[in-house]
């Protein structure tokens, strides 16, 4: 750990912190795109996230804006906060 250039590696971790703050700020910058396209901002884990989209049409129920979104998800039971976070 003492060997870490601090200025190069996301202390205490040992991932570069350049690629990390990027990706980041990648991120951020997407959740505003989905936020004025679609009137809310959708993320998780991804596999779920892309099983949500081929098995329920996810991207489709995007579009009627984050209420549908919600309904449809809390109707399937198919809510978790741990899979998808759905804010604006």
């Amino acid at each position: 750990m003492e060997q870490l250039d601090r200025s190069v590696v996301a202390f205490p971790t040992h991932y570069a912190a350049t690629p990390q703050d990027l990706a980041q700020e990648l991120e951020l910058a997407h959740l505003r795109e989905m936020e004025q396209d679609y009137g809310c901002s959708l993320l998780g884990n991804l596999p779920w996230l892309a099983w949500l989209t081929l098995e329920h049409r996810l991207d489709e129920l995007l579009m009627s804006g984050e209420a549908a979104v919600r309904s449809y998800l809390a109707e399937h039971r198919l809510d978790s906060p741990y899979l998808a976070v759905i804010g604006n």
